[in-house]
């Protein structure tokens, strides 16, 4: 399967009518023939309100259950594993999916953490200042060989600490990803990622503004392991890993921990392979799997720095400086997982939220559950779409192609690129030009259609006559 990048929502706005054309939140398409427009938005969050007093666990347990028990049932997560940690101690409950394997414990399953893997390059960064072998200010070229040459914004270059703050001006995404290949991100080599850096354009000057880059952490990975003379993968076990007894972590999954991986799942309920990281190039973005267990054991090596195994090195103006303070929150995806990642000093709680389907509820979910466990607010129901039918005959009216008009930062939808809308097995599906993946859209009326993945809606708009156009 292949890393899925989330979409963040942007402002929404309206040309006017003269352009005909409407932003949403997150993407605006323009039929290419014949013309109407599609919109993508995100759903609001539910109202919530402090709690006069700290639930216990199991009135705590209780309004988790209220929380989540509606997605399970709607099918908008096949299962889920939520971890807290309150002053050392680890509560583990299991939902859905992930509840139906008794023969493994549910802080022992297994899942592929997409992008809080950023937060493990960010320590491995940390490390690698403390033993002097790295300081945050390097220009990132003095890291690399000799023939690599990295594109340079007004005659500034890329430092260590620009590509760990996503300030380095690198894009998103290398724009050479395989979209035919399940397992692109896996496969993408270390020459493919020089060759890139080779010919990119900086989308903004290093150092001038925050733009998310996978690309940047990716390199940021491979930096490390270049000036450390070792794979990623074996650093990571050395520094971290080994340290905090988090056996059940790592790159490749072992012959020990392939049993314990749960099934992942697209958001249209279709089971994925998992990922296989074949080539190194973008691990530091994305490439470790772990479990509620082991995540728990990192989170609580942050409450107390005097008894934490990483204690020396992991703490400190470097971790400061790198986002690693008093608050820790991080989140990522791959194609047939989410995770999320939340861990407070101050107040010794942790939040780990790990789920067997990438949809974007994950987000809004996980900041509830996170809000629940520190501030108290109590578990307000998230919205639940509702699916009406409708005719073969009108969905086959909505097929055609589009050009991306705008779109918020994202991993594979650029402005100009081409979304694809076809009628198959009596269900609308989309999908981006050349990409194998698909996505159903689920009617909610006969204009509004709903993504499961992106937990978002797609508006088509019409004239008075009732014809789609622009």
């Amino acid at each position: 399967m292949a890393v899925s990048r989330p979409i963040f929502p942007a402002t929404l706005v309206h040309e006017g009518e003269s352009l005909k054309r409407f932003h949403w939140k997150s993407l605006v398409l323009k039929r290419l023939l014949p013309p109407f427009l599609l919109g993508l938005g995100l759903l609001p969050l539910a109202a919530m309100v402090f709690a006069e007093e700290n639930p216990g666990i199991t009135e705590m347990k209780g309004r988790l259950d209220q929380l989540v028990s509606p997605l399970i049932q709607n099918s908008l997560f096949p299962g889920m594993v939520i971890g807290i940690n309150i002053d050392g101690h680890p509560y583990v409950f299991a939902y859905g999916e992930c509840a139906s394997h008794p023969e493994i414990p549910n802080g022992d399953m297994g899942f592929e953490i997409g992008s809080v893997t950023k937060l493990f390059t960010k320590l491995l960064l940390v490390n690698m200042v403390h033993q002097g072998l790295m300081r945050l200010d390097d220009p990132i070229q003095n890291y690399l060989p000799s023939d690599v040459q990295l594109p340079v914004g007004d005659k500034t270059h890329i430092t260590l600490l620009e590509l760990a703050q996503h300030t380095s001006g690198l894009p998103r995404n290398p724009d050479d990803e395989d979209l035919k290949n399940p397992n692109d991100w896996g496969d993408y080599s270390t020459d493919q990622l020089y060759s890139y850096l080779g010919r990119c354009q900086l989308v903004s000057a290093p150092g001038a503004r925050f733009f998310y880059s996978n690309t940047g952490f990716g390199l940021l990975g491979d930096l490390i392991g270049l000036k450390k003379n070792m794979s990623y993968e074996a650093f990571l076990r050395n520094a971290i890993l080994e340290p905090l007894g988090m056996t059940r972590t790592g790159i490749s999954w072992s012959e020990d921990q392939l049993p314990f991986a749960a099934q992942g799942f697209d958001g249209d309920g279709n089971p994925l392979e998992l990922w296989k990281w074949n080539s190194g190039a973008l691990v530091g973005a994305a490439g470790i799997h772990s479990t509620e267990n082991d995540l728990m054991k990192l989170a609580e090596s942050f409450f107390d720095e005097e008894r934490s195994p990483l204690k020396g090195w992991a703490f400190g103006p470097s971790a400061d400086e790198l986002g690693l303070g008093n608050i820790l929150s991080y989140d990522g995806g791959t194609d047939g997982f989410f995770a999320s990642f939340y861990a407070n000093r101050k107040e010794r709680k942790a939040v780990v939220f790990l789920a067997d389907c990438n949809n974007l509820i994950g987000l809004k979910l996980a900041r509830k559950i996170q809000d629940l466990v520190v501030n108290h607010l109590p578990s307000g129901p998230f919205p639940i779409p509702k699916f009406v039918q409708l005719s073969e005959q009108l969905l086959r009216n909505y097929q055609g192609r589009y050009e991306i008009l705008s779109v918020s930062q994202n991993w594979r939808l650029l402005p100009g690129d081409i979304y694809v809308l076809k009628l198959e097995k009596g269900k609308l599906v989309g999908h981006l030009e050349g990409d194998i993946r698909r996505s159903v859209l689920y009617p909610e009326s006969e204009k509004r259609f709903y993504i499961k993945s992106l937990a978002g809606v797609i508006e088509i708009l019409t004239d008075s006559k009732g014809l789609a156009h622009l």
